[in-house]
């Protein structure tokens, strides 16, 4: 307990914290928890000014005390701390040792089973997070129902567990699998996590240990640039809370953010598919308010060609789904995905990305239709025009090994990936390589000019529908060594098409 109460004093001393916290306007609705004798009263706010914590936890099977149209009014007059469960109930506790007087539980705060409520708070998610003073994950609980206790009062963590776990504390359990809560822990300036090893500190600033004093600064400096980002520290940088930069690589640097967010959004697991979008729409907000940008379809119209880029780590991991989404954007399938190598924007890496005239692909025209236009929310179609350089080939699983044919003029080494296992056909599929741009590595701004350069390709098949007109099935990455062409301006297909296409 004065573990985490001695970081919370000292957090709020950190300059990169106090700037990044939103000012404490308590959310619409609020535990009061205050009460001597225990009772939780809900209690329904005028945006007055008050310090709150919010939690993250696991439901496992569901949430035994909810509020509903049902139970709102009961709610309204005060909850006895018993009738919490286990988890819940230990977590109000906790915040009240801390000092707290107000507590967020979206079980309680959200009336459940009402769509309009629930889309107005969803909205207003990453405020809550980013507004909360702490945020407490229960890092170790499957459900409501086990209790934390035990897990704040330990001290099991040993000086090799804490150096070997510091860099991942975002990943400490299967909390840390729920999609929502990847916004919640980021964007929240301090969490303390419970883990059944005791309780990790982590905020914009640093990461500690309950039971080992020294502390990791977390965020690159003037004095020493090469320092490590975690997500929360990358959430804090200048560039993502101050008014957006004029410069267009001040823009860049900010929406390389992005694909850091959505390759860790997309391990996680949502009960509903539906939430998909929801669940990170906060951050494009906030995003797109930095850095000015154009959100299209999940993507960044600025930076369209990084955008494109992605990749299942594992083509079995993937799985199409039946949103509406465009089949060029991440979010049209669900699974693990990777942008390319290069873009590491946690320890200082990044890359120079070059579309070479009359080879890439020259975007035309982006579009995309949402349900609730300007919302983030959820798209029902979507389609690229573009001027593209495509090389015509197969894909063959007839041998039982996926094998992809196309021919190159050059000596490349390329990883491909389907975006959806059953696109594997028995017998040879035709289909097309297209050329989307390419990345040369920078470490501080400095190019690697004698490091491997990266191409980035889709692999497309003709819908049928219209002339010219692509879905995407999948993508590639292509590696050569450096050969003193620093745009990549030599043509790498044998018998490639340059040709005004669509992508839907």
């Amino acid at each position: 307990m004065e573990f985490t109460k001695e970081w919370m004093l000292r957090c709020q001393d950190h300059p990169v914290c106090s700037s990044t916290r939103l000012s404490a306007s308590l959310p619409k609705r609020i535990l009061d928890i205050s009460a001597p004798d225990g009772t939780v009263v809900l209690r329904e706010t005028q945006a007055e000014k008050g310090s709150y914590a919010t939690l993250s936890y696991r439901w496992g099977n569901g949430v035994p005390l909810r509020t509903t149209h049902s139970t709102i009014a009961q709610h309204y007059g005060g909850i006895p701390l018993e009738s919490f469960p286990k988890t819940l109930r230990d977590a109000i506790i906790f915040a009240k040792e801390l000092g707290f007087y107000f507590i967020w539980i979206d079980a309680l705060c959200i009336i459940q089973g009402d769509s309009l409520d629930w889309q107005e708070q969803s909205a207003a998610m990453t405020a809550i997070y980013q507004g909360c003073l702490l945020n407490i994950a229960i890092a170790t609980a499957p459900n409501c129902d086990c209790g934390i206790m035990q897990d704040i009062n330990c001290h099991r963590m040993d000086h090799s567990e804490w150096l070997s776990s510091i860099w991942s504390t975002h990943t400490f359990s299967a909390l840390e699998t729920r999609g929502w809560v990847f916004q919640e822990t980021l964007v929240s300036v301090a969490s303390v996590y419970v883990t059944d090893a005791g309780l990790v500190w982590d905020c914009c600033s640093a990461m500690c240990c309950q039971n080992w004093k020294p502390y990791i600064t977390t965020g690159a400096t003037e004095s020493n640039k090469m320092s490590s980002k975690t997500p929360k520290a990358t959430w804090a940088d200048q560039s993502l809370v101050s008014r957006p930069d004029p410069t267009a690589a001040k823009t860049l640097s900010a929406l390389r953010v992005w694909y850091e967010w959505v390759a860790l959004f997309s391990r996680r697991y949502l009960s509903k598919a539906s939430d998909k979008l929801p669940a990170i729409a906060g951050l494009a907000s906030r995003l797109r308010d930095a850095s000015a940008a154009t959100y299209v379809a999940r993507l960044w119209k600025e930076d369209i060609h990084i955008g494109l880029s992605w990749l299942g780590r594992e083509s079995e991991s993937l799985k199409r789904l039946q949103n509406g989404t465009p089949s060029w954007s991440w979010a049209s399938v669900e699974g693990d995905l990777e942008f390319p190598s290069y873009l590491s924007v946690y320890c200082g890496h990044s890359g120079r990305v070059f579309v070479g005239e009359g080879l890439d692909m020259d975007i035309l025209t982006v579009s995309a239709k949402e349900v609730h236009p300007g919302t983030f929310g959820t798209v029902v179609s979507g389609c690229i025009e573009a001027v593209a350089t495509m090389q015509k080939g197969i894909i063959d699983g007839s041998t039982g090994r996926l094998e992809f044919k196309f021919d190159l003029t050059k000596s490349l080494s390329v990883r491909y990936r389907l975006d959806e296992l059953q696109d594997r056909s028995d017998g040879p599929r035709p289909c097309w390589l297209l050329r989307v741009a390419s990345i040369i590595p920078q470490l501080l701004g400095r190019l690697y000019r004698e490091a491997d350069r990266l191409v980035m390709f889709l692999i497309v098949e003709e819908t049928g529908n219209k002339t010219d007109e692509f879905r995407r099935i999948g993508g590639a990455h292509g590696s050569y060594e450096y050969s003193g062409n620093i745009g990549l301006q030599t043509d790498i297909f044998k018998n490639g098409e340059r040709k005004v296409i669509t992508l839907v």
